[in-house]
């Protein structure tokens, strides 16, 4: 028996290390945390939400697969009821990266050190968090349900080094990965900040200068992209 997600969420439970104890956070259905254990990937697993609604629909769901001996509920406020080495990597999936954030900064007591992450917006203070936190991105990757595109992200506690901005906005592991919906992604960025440039402009004769590095920035990447084909 096995458990189909959706892209975004396959796309961060294959972003998970074989034999790793993993923490859900945020885990609602708790379809992350069972597929992981079906497919052998997690021996253990901690699925946590700040609501006792989501946990219920988690136990039904864990009960049908019986992965009750497996998976374990907890009600918990971000890593608030994680204790200290209770798992290897945590899963924090479908919040806004402002709120994923928060939550990382209350994580270092669980000695945690590898997160895979999924921001519903705010992708880019995400990474601007991580880059000025001591996390380094190992790994990002693009998903997309009807016409949004979603960010994973797989980062690790370390030293970072220091970026231009216009990472922040598109990681510079999906450039490096060649994603193949980074074009996409450009696209609809370049597209976003020739909106915000021209009702500046429109508004108060002169646009931001932060607003036009970014535009400029976004262009390189793409004509750099162009050269791959």
């Amino acid at each position: 028996m096995n458990i189909n997600l959706t892209p975004r969420l396959l796309a961060a439970a294959r972003k998970v290390d074989k034999g790793e104890r993993i923490a859900d956070i945020g885990t609602d259905h708790g379809y992350v945390p069972i597929y992981l254990i079906l497919s052998g990937v997690a021996g253990r697993a901690i699925a946590c939400d700040i609501n006792e609604g989501p946990l219920m629909r988690a136990y039904e769901n864990i009960k049908k697969y019986d992965l009750c001996d497996k998976i374990e509920l907890r009600l918990s406020d971000g890593f608030s009821n994680i204790g200290k080495d209770e798992a290897d990597t945590a899963l924090i999936l479908g919040m806004g990266g402002l709120l994923i954030a928060r939550i990382l900064d209350n994580s270092r007591h669980t000695g945690i050190d590898t997160f895979i992450l999924q921001p519903m917006q705010a992708q880019s203070k995400l990474r601007e968090y991580l880059y000025n936190n001591n996390f380094v991105i190992l790994d990002e990757e693009l998903a997309m349900e009807g016409d949004k595109i979603y960010t994973i992200i797989k980062a690790v506690r370390g030293t970072p080094k220091k970026v231009e901005k216009v990472y922040y906005h598109i990681g510079e592991k999906l450039i490096e990965n060649r994603d193949p919906l980074l074009p996409l992604l450009l696209d609809r960025k370049i597209n976003e900040y020739e909106k915000i440039i021209k009702g500046q402009e429109t508004g108060r004769g002169k646009a931001d200068s932060d607003v036009y590095e970014l535009l400029k920035g976004f262009k390189k990447i793409k004509d750099r992209m162009e050269r791959w084909y």
